[in-house]
């Protein structure tokens, strides 16, 4: 992903750090921002040497187009096990295509955060005209119902990031 960082602009980067500029539980955090699946040692390594508390991992939309084989699932969830083991809060950026019942076992831990990636092109043209909708597999499967909220409710300027706040990552590794 091309993008601009504080320090250079470049595409193949590996490690970043910054500010958590998202509206999550972890906003505000200094945050190690991992692209692809790493090394768990090397990350923790990365973090503490960088004195970063919060771990973003699947940053810039790594994990978007990822064939989860059981072989990948089983090294993102030994990485985010090593984190948590370690006590590092951990943001895992996910896309429709993951299946959230993999990481269960981590759901409950208040160090341990999902985002789940929902892209949606020109957003605000279709803001007043769409409704989102949290869903079940199929009908009374595993939830209680759906929930629907349109898409000018979700998009309330105070949970905007505007893409200038994401200037200040820093580059540590690149390729």
């Amino acid at each position: 992903m091309k993008r601009i960082y504080k320090n250079k602009p470049t595409e193949e980067v590996n490690y970043f750090i910054g500010n958590e500029v998202e509206k999550t539980p972890f906003y505000g955090r200094k945050t190690l921002f991992v692209v692809g699946l790493r090394n768990p040692r090397k990350v923790l390594k990365k973090a503490n040497d960088n004195t970063c508390r919060h771990i973003y991992l699947g940053a810039n939309m790594s994990f978007k187009n990822v064939d989860w084989t059981e072989n990948k699932t089983n090294k993102l969830r030994d990485l985010i096990q090593h984190l948590l083991d370690n006590q590092f809060q951990v943001t895992l950026d996910i896309s429709k295509t993951f299946d959230l019942t993999t990481i269960d076992m981590f759901v409950d831990s208040e160090y341990f955060h999902i985002m789940y990636s929902l892209p949606i092109a020109y957003a605000e043209k279709y803001k007043n005209s769409m409704t989102i909708k949290v869903d079940d597999i199929g009908f009374n499967k595993t939830n209680t119902g759906v929930w629907c909220n349109t898409l000018d409710k979700l998009m309330d300027p105070i949970t905007k990031t505007e893409w200038s706040s994401y200037q200040t990552d820093e580059v540590i590794e690149d390729n």
